[in-house]
């Protein structure tokens, strides 16, 4: 089989595998396993899938129920376990909406790429790596692993948190082990999504040779990037402002400065890292094509010849110009959207804290 079948037959399987429903994580079986029991159970009978956001709804009120029953029925919810409602729902609902959100954003990355990277990827060895990454992606097992360690460690946690502080934690831990699990599925799938950012910097793209950075495949790909950025500004904000409303100041700011403004500043860089190497490989490689003919005149034609010496001033003329073209996407709008990105979790801080902040206008 030549190069170029085998490239194709590739590209047709990668966009197969791409088409929304093909390629499950765990998050979205969860909640379509959850909305077929829920078809089972109310005897409906629609071919049509209930909507993700309902399942999540549905499987949100069922864990919050058996929590708050449990702590009933073990003569837990008194005053201390009631200061805690407000938090565990509010936790729980961020942690619910994450979860269908990721869904919805695996969806977003499989349809940039399916229709418009993997018809650019010109390597053979590319399309395999991604179709490896696809495959991490739609594994299931390692993902469930994932989650019940990630629970285990952060709920083992806050059981030895709960005891010191002498609050009533068994409820807490029934919803917590199910909030727990669907972050650290999200947390993994995040990860993939970040090794997609930086492993699609050693692909070979087909793009305008001319300037590349010009080329529609990679404003797809940079508008792909940018965005998974900005989501995750959204999600940082979001819980930057739960932990200052509950008053969880220093773990705000800690979680503010640290965490969000590290993780959203390195994911930008290497997003534009990954752009730059994208970009270089593609004018290395037309510059090293236009040497080439530039050598094989000189071997080949008389370079006292005229109209050899104006051909060879074309073809470095073309050189120069390919070469001075910019080899990073950044510009004003990538910058502005970076910023917005960092402000996002700002505002939240400076929102949660607005009655601390005025009183200290008014002194």
């Amino acid at each position: 089989m030549t190069e170029d079948a085998t490239q194709f037959e590739k590209r047709e399987e990668l966009k197969r595998r791409l088409i929304p429903g093909n390629c499950k994580t765990l998050t979205t079986v969860i909640l379509d396993g959850t909305g077929d029991l829920i078809k089972k159970l109310t005897r409906n009978r629609k071919p049509e899938p209930l909507s993700p956001w309902h399942n999540a709804a549905v499987l949100a009120l069922v864990t919050w129920l058996i929590a708050f029953l449990a702590s009933v029925i073990l003569g837990e919810f008194d005053a201390v376990r009631r200061d805690y409602i407000l938090l565990e729902i509010s936790v729980g609902a961020i942690v619910f909406v994450v979860t269908v959100a990721s869904g919805m954003l695996v969806g977003m990355v499989f349809t940039t790429l399916r229709e418009n990277l993997v018809d650019a990827i010109e390597s053979v060895a590319d399309l395999t790596d991604l179709e490896r990454w696809l495959s991490a992606v739609c594994d299931v097992k390692k993902q469930l692993f994932f989650g019940l360690a990630f629970s285990m460690f952060w709920n083992l946690y806050s059981i030895i948190f709960f005891a010191i502080r002498g609050v009533p934690f068994f409820g807490l831990t029934i919803s917590g082990i199910v909030v727990t699990f669907l972050t650290g599925v999200s947390a993994y799938v995040a990860l993939l999504f970040f090794s997609l950012s930086v492993r699609l910097g050693r692909y070979q793209l087909k793009l305008y040779a001319a300037d590349p950075t010009s080329s529609e495949v990679l404003g797809r790909l940079s508008d792909l990037l940018a965005n998974l950025v900005y989501v995750a500004a959204i999600f940082t904000a979001i819980a930057a402002l739960v932990a200052v409303l509950f008053r969880q100041v220093a773990p705000s700011l800690i979680f503010l400065f640290l965490g969000g403004w590290g993780i959203i500043t390195a994911w930008f860089i290497a997003n534009q890292y990954t752009l730059i190497q994208i970009t270089t490989r593609a004018k290395r490689k037309k510059l090293s094509e236009i040497q080439a003919r530039i050598e094989k005149l000189e071997a080949e034609k008389n370079i006292a010849d005229q109209k050899t010496i104006e051909a060879i001033n074309r073809l470095m003329d073309y050189h120069d110009r390919i070469k001075a073209t910019r080899n990073s996407m950044l510009d004003f709008r990538a910058v502005l959207s970076f910023l917005n990105s960092l402000l996002l979790p700002l505002i939240a801080f400076l929102l949660g804290n607005l009655d601390k902040i005025l009183a200290l206008l008014k002194r």
